[in-house]
Order: C-alpha cells, then structure tokens, then sequence
C-alpha cells in the first residue's frame, strides 16, 4: 500500500503522465476505488469501481451535482445525504474519513456501500482531490441484521430450554 500512496503522491504533480500513472496505481489494488479533483468533478474510476458502479460510472468527468442526481445518495434508512455530509466532499476539505455506509441508486438496484476517503495533497500540502473506496456491503449489512433480530439474549428465557 506504500509505494500506491506514493505513486498517487507523484501523479498529482503534473499533467497526462501522472494522470496515467493514477490509472494505472488505482488499478492495482482489489477495491472500487475513485478519484476527485479539487473542483468535486469525479476524474477517475477503476475497474472494480466501473463493475459495482455500472451506468453510475457515466458520471465521470462531472461535478457533484450531476453525480449526486445519477446516484441519490442516501442514508441506510433512506434519508438523503447533503452533498457537504458525502465522504469524498469531506475529504476535499481535509477530513479523513472511514466507515460511512452509503445507500445509492444504481440500474440493478439500491445498494449499500462502506465509503471511506482521504484528501490527496501535493508536496506543500495544498489539497488536489480525493481518493474514495467503495465496498458493497449489502448483504453483509442484510445478514447482520437478520441475526440481531434473532440474537438470544441472556436475560430472556432459552426458547430450546
């Protein structure tokens, strides 16, 4: 993970080589993972991102508000998400996000996806963009609700007893 974070530290210092270079690093690791640039505007997506995502990924090149509107992000209970509360927008303003369960909207479905993002900055320090992950976890969120609903508790009685 080492020499990912450096190769994206290097990509962000000068045009289409580091841009390919980007590609390239995003590529090499096993999750959905997307890039933005300091405008918000989605610049990259690898190809896990471009599987789980679908249609979604036509949002490439586009602002937050195109790609909010393609996939109505939304709490797991289904309240909508302000953009300014979405991982890679807070990233973008210097937080380091983790763990932050996102409902979308893709042609399949809605899905559950785990964000987590971190600001990408160059040499001085001046923020560049963001990079954000991406995992689908759906059913393990399903599941693990099902067996809190089926959970025994200690203070209840043993319904095999």
């Amino acid at each position: 993970m080492p020499r990912l974070f450096s190769a994206l530290r290097y990509a962000g210092r000068s045009g289409r080589d580091s841009s390919d270079l980007l590609e390239a690093a995003l590529e090499l690791v096993g999750v959905a993972m997307v890039a933005v640039g300091p405008d918000g505007r989605l610049t990259h997506a690898n190809r896990h991102a471009r599987e789980l995502l679908g249609a979604g990924c036509g949002a490439l090149g586009t602002y937050p508000d195109t790609w909010m509107r393609e996939l109505r992000p939304r709490t797991a209970s289904g309240v909508p998400i302000l953009i300014e509360d979405l991982a890679p927008i807070r990233a973008l303003e210097g937080e380091v996000v983790s763990g932050v369960d996102v409902l979308v909207a893709l042609p399949r479905g809605d899905v559950l996806l785990e964000t987590a993002a971190r600001p990408a900055k160059d040499r001085r320090g001046r923020r560049r963009g963001a990079v954000v992950t991406l995992v689908d976890v759906t059913e393990l969120r399903s599941l693990e609700g099902r067996m809190r609903a089926t959970e025994w508790a200690p203070w209840q009685p043993d319904p095999a007893a």
